[in-house]
């Protein structure tokens, strides 16, 4: 797990507590080399819309890259095996579940 230091530990997701969570043992190939773990698959909410089956690289260990950031995880939009045959995207999953009323992703940079 990442070091103890975020503003809200509790936020953190823990898979034992999800009634959704599928374990899918797979473990993280060499695209995620400063983190150790393995696929989970389980329902993701995003701004209120949730995504069922998502699956996602749930990490158990990391590289001191992350040790000096408030972070909990990291999110993407990349697919999820380095060579993507892993599965859809969050934002992909969330078009093909009809949960977006246009099927649009913006981003602003400040």
């Amino acid at each position: 797990m990442l070091a103890s230091k975020f503003k809200n530990p509790c936020r953190r997701y823990n898979n034992a507590l999800s009634s959704t969570y599928v374990a899918n043992g797979k473990e993280f190939g060499a695209f995620f080399e400063a983190c150790e773990g393995y696929w989970s698959q389980d329902s993701v909410t995003v701004a209120g819309l949730t995504v069922e089956n998502q699956l996602f690289g749930e990490a158990v260990k990391t590289d001191n890259i992350f040790k000096d950031m408030d972070i909990d995880g990291v999110f993407g939009l990349m697919p999820v095996g380095s060579d993507g045959d892993e599965g859809p995207t969050v934002f992909e999953n969330m078009i093909s579940q009809r949960r977006l009323p246009i099927p649009a992703f913006s981003l602003y940079l400040n």
